[in-house]
């Protein structure tokens, strides 16, 4: 299992994470925290990145 350091996460991509997981569509969970749809790919890619 890889370690996860917590400490240097952007907690901003935290909503853009919930709104994924809520709405189950990348352009609709864009849509909801006002971000355009490459930006919310680009967040997404951070976390993939972070969590493996």
């Amino acid at each position: 299992m890889r370690e996860v350091n917590l400490a240097g996460l952007d907690l901003n991509l935290l909503p853009a994470l919930e709104a994924l997981l809520r709405r189950r569509n990348v352009t609709h969970a864009a849509a909801d925290v006002g971000l355009s749809q490459p930006a919310m790919s680009r967040a997404l890619a951070r976390l993939r990145e972070a969590f493996g």
